[in-house]
């Protein structure tokens, strides 16, 4: 199982996304399709069309001010109904 975490780190007053920032939002952008989202939109699950497998959006840290950083989960299910 394959997952990518995004870091935050302070730059004099700004906060920047570091770690796999880059790759998620990539992934994002050119290959996954939304499914479905849960916990007011702190969870978000996707399908990836490379290669049909299920993949999760979540903040681990939510707590931190803006949802703190994302983190992107392969998934080990292939039946979007059985994500919860």
């Amino acid at each position: 199982m394959r997952c990518l975490r995004e870091t935050w780190v302070r730059n004099g007053p700004r906060v920047e996304a570091r770690g796999d920032a880059v790759a998620i939002e990539r992934m994002l952008k050119d290959d996954l399709d939304k499914l479905s989202e849960t916990d007011g939109g702190w969870r978000l699950l996707f399908r990836r069309r490379s290669d049909g497998r299920l993949w999760e959006l979540s903040h681990p840290e939510g707590e931190a001010h803006g949802g703190g950083p994302r983190m992107l989960a392969e998934l080990d299910i292939s039946d979007p109904a059985d994500w919860r």
